[in-house]
Order: C-alpha cells, then structure tokens, then sequence
C-alpha cells in the first residue's frame, strides 16, 4: 500500500470527491447559531477566528434566516401565508451573510473550500410562520402551503445564485420535512420534492450536499441528484447501511452524543468500526446540522482528534492484514555499536568560592563541640 504524503486541505476534498486515497479523513466542523444580528465583516471574522483554532478541511458559512417580511405584516393564520413573496437573494439580512461569503472566499481561495448552508424551503417557511402554523397550513392541504413553498424556492435559488458567483464551491441544504413525524413520502413528493430538486439544480457548477435532519427520515426513498448526502447517524440509518445505498459521497458520520470522548484513541477506534464495513464510498466527517453547545476548547481539542488520524484504507483494516502488514515492512535501519559516538560524561567544573562583601562579618573556624555528651546531673539526695 502507498503511503500517499500530506495533503492541503484543498487538495485532500478535491481527492475525496474523485474517490481517491487521501493522507487522512477529512472533516468539517462548523458552530450552528442564528447569525441574523452579526454584519458581514463580523461574521467573516467569526468564521476565520473558528477556522484557526480548528484547522477544518472545509470552511462554512453558517445559515442565516434572514428572510424578513414588511413591518405590517403578520402570519397568524394559514391563509396570511399568501403575503410571502419571492425576494432578491440580498434581501434583509441575506446582505450580510452574501458580504460574509464573498470576503470569507477571498481569504481562502486556493487553500481551502468554502461552502455556505442554505434552508430548505420548508425550514425557512419553519423559521418564519412557526412550527405549529407550517403543520397546520400543511394539513388543511390550501394552495397557500403551497404558494409560500415556490417563493421561498425562487427566493433561496437566488440566494445560491449569488453565493455562486461569490465563489463558494458548495451548498449546503438543510432538510427537515423529508421524517414520517412530518409528513408520508408520498405528500413530500408531491408538495416539497420540486421546490428541493430547484435548489440543487441551482447549485451549480458548485457541488452540493443535502443535509436530512431529524428523526425517521425516508431519504432512500428519494431520488437526488446531488453530489453528497448527510443524515443524523443516531437516527437511522447507520453509517455502513447507509454509504451503500448512497452512490456519492457521504457527508457525515461523527454522533454528537460521544464528543465527552471525543479522544484520538476513541475517534480512531469508533471510526474504525465504521470504515470497515464501507469499502467504497468516499467520506467527509462532520455532524448533522453543525455543533451545538460545545465550548471551543472542546471543539479545538476535537479537531486535534481528528487531525491525528490516520487514512481511511489503514482504518479500513482488519486485525489481521495490520499484522500482515506490519510483518511486510522493513526494519528501520540501525546504526553499528562501533560506529555511535562513545558517551562522554562531562568533567566536573571547579567554581571559585564567593567572595565576601567588605565590611561583612565572618566566622573563622566552626563552633566547637563536645565529642561525648555531657553526663546527666546528679539527683538530690
């Protein structure tokens, strides 16, 4: 087996998506938080402080739910759904995180990929009606559902468009609807499914990666043309059952619930387990839906983790070929007894005795001492 020599981040995720053997796995760590209150040059700041204490593969530019409605407008009822219309891809605070995207890709271009997470439509109509009011305007079975879904649509193609053209290389979607606590595959297909096909196809050249979050998802029951694909591996399906049902890349496969042992030794021993069952797909370790409540010494120390490892075909292993392996290598060359250099125990140095400060007063010979005790005293008697 060759040893394929350290790579560039740039290099190492343009190789994972060829299929081609990497040094290590390469991973993406990125925080989730509403980002709408930052501005553009903060954000791109936060993003580039994270990236250096990280040292991620891939660098994200987080969501940004900044699709606003006009001041008098409320959504109170499933029938107000119809005053969400489509708007450009810099509206609101979209501005913001467009500025953060274009200044984030100026300063990684040619070192690392960057790549900016987008909603879904029914994530974004989630953050702007509410839970409740999406499920209810979903349920009466209206066309206001409806017309809301395909102006959010145009409106997040639009923000991909010119997150494109900014220079990211790819688009994160995040999903939620596609979970039988939801909706039946048959009504995603039917009311979602376009909308979802529209963003992807908007993506290119970029490549793009469709993030399931959730609970019972029926992800292969879809059809995507996507490149990569990313499901909560506590969920279900697991990480092997799932790669091999998926003909692209994986974008996954680290369980936020072992992040307390999140230790070289724990990652490689987990990852192992993993790996030796998915023998052809390629790879990029992440956590569905970015991190959440996880200080940055953890995360820091988990990117440590990561790094360390090593690459996925010695993962791969099994018990036996490691020996195999191990038995085939050549020793390391030794050097001769008679040729190392003898060790020379370094010569005591004499160092003068201090001299003292004039004026100062000193004992010429030692206090004198008895060289047998005194008798005790006599008793009175």
């Amino acid at each position: 087996m060759d040893r394929v020599p350290n790579l560039k981040p740039l290099d190492r995720i343009e190789r994972v998506l060829k299929g081609e053997p990497v040094d290590r796995p390469a991973f993406c760590l990125y925080p989730s938080y509403d980002l709408e209150l930052l501005g553009g040059d903060v954000l791109a700041q936060a993003v580039q402080a994270f990236v250096e204490r990280t040292e991620t593969d891939v660098v994200v530019v987080p969501a940004c739910f900044g699709y606003t409605l006009d001041s008098n407008v409320s959504l109170d009822r499933p029938s107000d759904l119809a005053k969400i219309g489509p708007v450009h891809g810099r509206h609101g605070a979209w501005s913001q995180q467009q500025d953060a995207i274009r200044t984030t890709c100026r300063a990684y271009f040619g070192k690392r990929p960057v790549v900016a997470v987008v909603p879904s439509p029914f994530l974004q109509l989630q953050k702007l009606a509410g839970h409740k009011l999406t499920l209810e305007a979903l349920r009466e079975g209206g066309g206001f559902f409806q017309q809301a879904i395909e102006n959010l649509a145009r409106s997040l193609a639009s923000f991909i468009k010119l997150a494109v053209e900014a220079g990211v290389q790819g688009i994160i979607l995040e999903e939620t609807a596609a979970s039988h606590e939801f909706m039946e595959p048959a009504v995603y297909k039917e009311k979602l499914l376009a909308s979802l096909l529209s963003l992807i196809e908007g993506c290119k050249p970029a490549w793009s990666v469709v993030q399931f979050l959730g609970r019972r998802i029926f992800w292969e029951e879809l059809k995507l043309p996507c490149q990569g694909l990313g499901w909560p591996v506590a969920a279900g399906p697991n990480l092997a059952r799932g790669a091999m049902r998926w003909s692209g890349f994986v974008w996954g496969g680290l369980d936020p619930e072992g992040w307390s042992e999140a230790s070289p030794a724990w990652l490689r021993g987990s990852l192992r387990q993993h790996l030796g069952e998915i023998t052809t797909r390629p790879l990029v370790l992440t956590t569905p839906g970015g991190l959440k409540g996880l200080s940055l010494d953890r995360l820091e120390a988990l990117a440590f983790g990561l790094r360390r490892l090593p690459s996925v075909e010695r993962l791969r292993e099994t018990p036996a070929e490691l020996e195999a392996r191990r038995a085939a290598a050549p020793p390391r060359p030794r050097k001769p007894r008679e040729d190392r250099e003898e060790y020379e125990r370094p010569a005591p140095q004499l160092r003068e005795a201090p001299k003292p400060l004039p004026g100062a007063r000193i004992r010429l010979q030692a206090k004198a001492t008895p060289e047998e005790p005194l008798a005790p005293p006599v008793p009175d008697l």
